[in-house]
């Protein structure tokens, strides 16, 4: 079967070509494989250009940033190297391998293999499929193991019984896979998660690695129903510590974050921690500290949890009636920006999202155009009296009543002699 690789845009379309013109010369075989192949029978957007070699992938690699003089970075001990064009685009090159696993949650013995042998070691059938980039069947597909049935289907498969006994996160993947593509894990497969699960395989991961693999679910547009999903497995048991997700939180964030995302402001910025605050919002001191530990929480992660309660008196801050744009600025000025991009999130109070708004826009980007050596050129001395000047002119300048390089030297002027008198 044929795919028609005129779907996607003529710059990737030319990288794949010279892809396969650059195999050809050095006697390989590449494929383009993974998500983006996936994506493209679904009609889905993907900017993932993973690339397996039958052969030596550092050397395609370093063939192609040459001709594209394009910058690589060859991960010598791993046989993979990674191409970043001047546009923006990146094309991972690996080795084809097949895996083998000594124990269940091992780290897996790799050793070279077939394209064949590489797309059976992938997590599920949807994911094991390949487009040949060599030259005499240049855009054939490549599906050894009933992919493109499944995608039809809409069905998320493993492809052999131990799967979940090899690697546990693939549990985790299934469930965000299922809700994010709108498909239904297979029946057989669906047997095997569940004897997975009631196995506790979870425990022969490191602590850190499972975790890291679940909070994938706070990257997607809408984890609730994966994490719902996930729930109702029982498999969030490996939280532990009695904890209970805040539901009502989550979808209040998915809800505002559905129109924050039409704002060019807030379509660009990463909101995964937002939702893992929104997840953990029930949990206790105890319970974070835990998780922390467990899990290698970021020390900002952590402060943000331990803060969140806070969110609470910010909040009836921000509904007061009358407020300056100072004094706007004042109240979200000191508090971990994390926690305003929550609040924003979480807050169905229009007053208040038109303050944050206005805040994370526009006031917290204001700045002076003079300094401290411009106040010592004006007689001012450093100290605590400089450093109150200099925020009393930011005040004034974010209420507007300071426009000017010349309205602030003159506003320094002013109140500094007031000031430094006493």
């Amino acid at each position: 079967m044929k795919i028609d690789l005129t779907v996607l845009n003529k710059k990737t379309l030319s990288d794949l070509t010279m892809v396969s013109v650059q195999a050809k010369h050095l006697g390989l075989k590449a494929y383009l494989v993974g998500g983006v192949v996936r994506d493209m029978l679904l009609g889905r957007a993907s900017s993932d250009l993973d690339i397996v070699v039958e052969g030596n992938a550092i050397e395609l690699a370093k063939a192609i940033a040459s001709c594209a003089k394009a910058h690589i970075t060859v991960y010598k001990q791993f046989g993979t190297a990674t191409v970043v064009f001047d546009n923006g685009v990146i094309m991972d090159f690996a080795t084809a391998r097949s895996e083998s696993y000594l124990n269940s949650g091992a780290l897996p013995i790799v050793k070279p293999g077939s394209i064949k042998e590489d797309l059976f070691r992938r997590d599920f059938t949807i994911n094991a499929l390949a487009v040949a980039l060599c030259a005499d069947n240049f855009g054939e597909l490549q599906d050894f193991y009933g992919a493109y049935q499944d995608l039809q289907r809409k069905k998320i498969s493993v492809l052999h019984e131990k799967s979940f006994l090899d690697d546990p996160t693939r549990i985790l993947r299934a469930v965000r896979f299922e809700a994010r593509l709108g498909f239904q894990i297979e029946f057989k497969t669906l047997s095997l998660l569940k004897k997975a699960l009631e196995a506790h395989v979870e425990k022969t991961v490191k602590a850190p690695r499972y975790f890291a693999e679940f909070r994938k679910f706070f990257m997607e547009a809408h984890p609730t129903t994966g994490l719902r999903r996930l729930a109702s497995l029982k498999g969030m048991n490996f939280i532990k510590f009695g904890f209970n997700p805040d539901w009502r939180t989550l979808s209040q964030v998915e809800k505002v974050l559905k129109k924050l995302k039409r704002d060019d402001f807030y379509s660009s910025k990463d909101w995964s921690t937002t939702f893992l605050l929104a997840f953990f919002s029930r949990a206790t001191l105890t319970q974070i500290s835990s998780y922390a530990k467990h899990f290698h929480l970021t020390k900002s992660e952590l402060m943000s949890l331990i803060n969140l309660p806070g969110s609470k008196k910010i909040l009836k801050a921000l509904q007061t009636k009358h407020l300056r744009p100072s004094e706007i600025y004042e109240i979200l000025d000191p508090v971990d920006l994390e926690i305003i991009y929550f609040i924003r999130a979480t807050t169905s109070v229009n007053m208040v999202a038109r303050r944050l708004d206005q805040f994370l826009k526009k006031w917290r980007m204001v700045s002076l155009a003079i300094n401290g050596e411009d106040l010592k050129d004006l007689g001012c001395k450093p100290g605590r009296k400089m450093g109150a000047l200099l925020h009393r002119l930011l005040l004034n300048k974010i209420d507007g009543k300071i426009k000017s390089h010349r309205d602030e030297i003159d506003f320094a002027k002013r109140f500094g002699a007031v000031l430094f008198k006493n």
